[in-house]
């Protein structure tokens, strides 16, 4: 009886398990394996075969295939799986319709429900949420699992845009080299400038300063969310980096 070889290239280490037809004499055995190397062979005589490949994390392959005298080589490349992010944004009694969630390096805006959906593989993520007339919000969030976070945006009680609060940053866009110079002291003021991602590049304290030179020359271009927080105002800019 003539056979063939049936080799399985992955990218990942995977377990892999082959399901002979019902073509077969013994159809419905299984033969698993566990390989780490990349590569899964299996020694199988002519005949149509089934298999599947799994590994936590990634979404399932399943397939089939005929195997005829030669020797076959399947190529299998896996796909991260993905989960559901929901952000639920309210002023703590409704719901707030167009405010902007940066999340993941994606940016989306509430609909009527208050809601954005975002769809990532696990991993740790920052995000920022923003509405004008309220304080912006940011923090982090590790997903392993589809998720719905709720978030609750306070009304600010100041100007939120530094330009209007007579902050000016200049030039913007820029190298990423920027001043930003204000028309009074800062007093016991945090300067955060954050990522779309939500993670923090850059943090300094200001105090008893009205002018500060920022250097960012390396950083990767894009835009950045410069956040500048005194006792009673949180104020918010968009920076790009060329």
């Amino acid at each position: 009886m003539l056979r063939g070889n049936l080799k399985f290239y992955s990218y990942l280490c995977l377990n892999i398990m082959s399901v002979l037809s019902k073509n077969r004499r013994d159809a419905g055995s299984k033969n698993k394996f566990r390989y780490c190397d990349r590569t899964a062979s299996f020694s199988v005589v002519p005949c149509n075969y089934g298999y599947s490949v799994t590994l936590k994390g990634y979404d399932p392959v399943t397939d089939s295939l005929a195997v005829t005298d030669k020797d076959t080589t399947l190529n299998i490349a896996l796909s991260p799986t993905k989960y559901e992010v929901t952000f639920v944004v309210t002023d703590g009694q409704d719901s707030l319709t167009g405010a902007q969630v940066i999340f993941a390096g994606d940016t989306l805006i509430t609909n009527d429900s208050g809601s954005v959906v975002f769809n990532v593989i696990p991993g740790q993520y920052g995000y920022i949420v923003g509405k004008e007339g309220y304080d912006t919000l940011s923090g982090e969030l590790t997903v392993a699992a589809d998720t719905t976070l709720t978030l609750i945006l306070t009304a600010s009680t100041g100007i939120p845009d530094l330009q209007q609060a007579g902050i000016k940053v200049y030039p913007n866009p820029s190298s990423g080299r920027f001043v930003i110079e204000a028309a009074e002291p800062f007093i016991d003021a945090q300067l955060r400038l954050l990522d779309l991602k939500g993670n923090i590049v850059l943090l300094k304290t200001l105090n008893g300063i009205k002018r500060i030179q920022i250097n960012l020359a390396g950083r990767a271009k894009g835009d950045y969310i410069l956040q500048i927080r005194d006792k009673e105002h949180l104020f918010h800019r968009q920076i790009v980096i060329k």
